[in-house]
């Protein structure tokens, strides 16, 4: 089939194209299903999902179309008012996309939880939001809601997901005071609901960052969001009428609605979604069984594959995957590698935030891979690594560190921090977004990143990046993860101490762990090579897999 281009010089051009000749309302559902449906893909499969145990099932855009449908005639039912919100606490299930894509047709704000928090960071996320229905499964609702269900005076309706991937399922039996199976109340829906024609600017998602200290941030997009979604899935991923596409991310991180369901369908690609967590087998069996083209994974869920794929296992069979992305954090030359020599194709990074909604800087599918460069800015977008000079901002010279920003004006940009305009307006120097991110930018706009707010620290006067130091120690046969901090020294002030995983094979012994500080002393010099090796288990990450730095004094269990 022949691709739904969305490809001009500019946002505007952009925005014409993905509303078409028939004027689509501007929605983030209109883009995302109505146009395909209307454009005679409706039979092109728009979501495939493995649930944990079954063959996989599979559903067109049609089908899609009209359970979102039923989802925001239901809205409308309860008195559910556009730019209320509507919650999900839920893993990789239809009934996510489904309660996702319907709150934006009906022009609600949709907000979707980590499923693995525990009952207070949930509570403190639906109060603050302000959720008025909340879509989840009966054990997490048991678990992680009813208990703080009468501090949450906004909700007026829980549904349940019993039958997940039955969608208009009957429920069996009879659920908790206060809540509703969600495939009855589907069931009552109407399956012909338009899309709201809301204003470019009208509030659409809402997403929650993890943090790992106090409050979380609540990053606020509008459905305009939509146009840089479709673009940069198929500028940088390739991704286009029917590809088969597959995003490890969770939907409660905003690479799960961002790449994991909006800008693929915005594309018209057929988006795979596995229920179960990590395993390695299962997911050597999903790129091979599912045809997979496309993969945007992270390079965490990279190194657990090669730290749990045996050295001398047999190499999966992938003739049809075409791309390998990954987010969340740098790409190590070493995992970079590995992926080529596994997968058989390049693997390629991508820059951007929470607050940028969408890829900003990246190597494209078809672009040439440099080792140790994230990429080069998107058109139209424009990017700098900027220094403080005085009271003001200058650009960084060649080969300067500086933070990486954004110029603002993006449609992804996202609009507000939720309850919290000082912060929103501290992030913009001028007309400039303020990343936090330390980088480099280097000739033909390359970007060499260096360090993630607040990681970057001296040693013995000395700038240490922590990621430089770990894709280093990356490259060590014997060691597939590594972090590195700071620890206090009453000579240097601070040295450089580095935590590493070994591989299954390697055995830890006092002269391995001289190698390896050997090994990174060669390729570091001894100003940036660690002092110290400790070999751990595993290392402490966020639950979106960004590694937890103070918190590598602590023993791994």
């Amino acid at each position: 089939m022949a691709r739904e281009r969305v490809l001009t010089d500019s946002w505007d051009g952009m925005r014409e194209a993905l509303r078409g000749p028939d004027r689509l309302p501007r929605n983030i559902t209109a883009m995302a299903l109505t146009r395909h449906v209307r454009g005679g893909a409706g039979d092109r499969p728009a979501l495939r999902w493995r649930p944990r145990s079954g063959p996989p099932v599979e559903y067109s855009y049609l089908d899609l179309d009209h359970a979102v449908s039923r989802f925001a005639s239901g809205l409308a039912r309860e008195g559910i008012r556009p730019g209320e919100t509507v919650a999900v606490l839920a893993g990789r299930i239809p009934e996510l996309v489904v309660a996702v894509l319907g709150a934006l047709r009906a022009g609600a704000v949709v907000t979707v939880l980590f499923s693995s928090f525990g009952p207070d960071p949930v509570a403190r996320r639906l109060a603050r939001s302000r959720a008025r229905l909340l879509v989840t499964t009966p054990r997490l609702y048991r678990e992680k809601v009813a208990p703080a269900r009468a501090e949450l005076p906004f909700l007026a309706r829980v549904l349940l997901v019993d039958h997940p991937g039955r969608l208009e399922a009957a429920a069996d039996g009879a659920c908790p005071e206060g809540t509703q199976a969600m495939g009855s109340w589907l069931a009552l829906g109407d399956p012909g609901v338009p899309d709201e024609d809301v204003d470019p600017e009208h509030l659409g998602l809402l997403h929650f960052t993890s943090g790992t200290t106090g409050e979380p941030k609540g990053v606020v997009h509008v459905h305009d969001a939509v146009v840089a979604h479709a673009y940069t899935a198929e500028r940088v991923l390739g991704l286009g009428g029917g590809t088969r596409y597959w995003c490890t991310a969770d939907p409660g991180w905003v690479t799960g609605i961002s790449y994991g369901i909006l800008g693929p369908l915005a594309t018209g690609s057929t988006v795979f979604m596995d229920e179960d967590e990590f395993d390695p087998t299962r997911w050597w069996e999903n790129l091979e069984r599912e045809g997979i083209q496309v993969l945007y994974t992270s390079p965490t869920a990279l190194r657990l594959l090669r730290r749990m794929t045996s050295t001398g296992s047999a190499r999966p069979d992938l003739p049809l995957l075409q791309s390998v992305f990954t987010v969340g954090e740098p790409l190590a030359p070493a995992e970079s590698r590995w992926g080529r020599e596994v997968m058989g194709v390049p693997v390629r990074d991508t820059w951007w935030q929470t607050e940028t909604g969408c890829i900003v800087v990246a190597t494209p599918f078809d672009g040439e891979v440099r080792e140790g460069f994230i990429g080069r800015a998107l058109p139209p977008f424009e990017v700098a690594c900027l220094v403080a000079d005085g009271e003001k901002t200058r650009p960084a010279r060649p080969d300067e560190v500086g933070e990486l920003c954004v110029r603002r004006g993006w449609p992804s940009m996202f609009r507000a921090y939720l309850d919290d305009p000082d912060l929103y307006r501290r992030s913009f120097a001028g007309d400039w977004y303020r990343s936090g991110d330390v980088a480099e930018m280097h000739a033909g706009g390359w970007v060499h990143f260096l360090a993630r707010h607040g990681d970057a620290f001296k040693s013995a006067g000395h700038m240490v990046a922590p990621v430089e130091v770990e894709a280093v120690l990356l490259d060590h046969p014997a060691v597939v993860d590594a972090a590195v901090a700071g620890r206090s020294d009453e000579l240097a002030g601070t040295v450089i101490e580095a935590h590493v995983v070994l591989a299954a094979e390697a055995e830890d012994t006092d002269g391995l762990v001289r190698d390896i500080l050997a090994f990174a002393r060669s390729r570091l010099g001894p100003a940036l090579a660690p002092r110290v090796v400790h070999v751990r288990t595993h290392l402490p990450r966020t639950p979106s897999g960004k590694i937890v730095r103070q918190h590598l004094s602590r023993p791994s269990p």
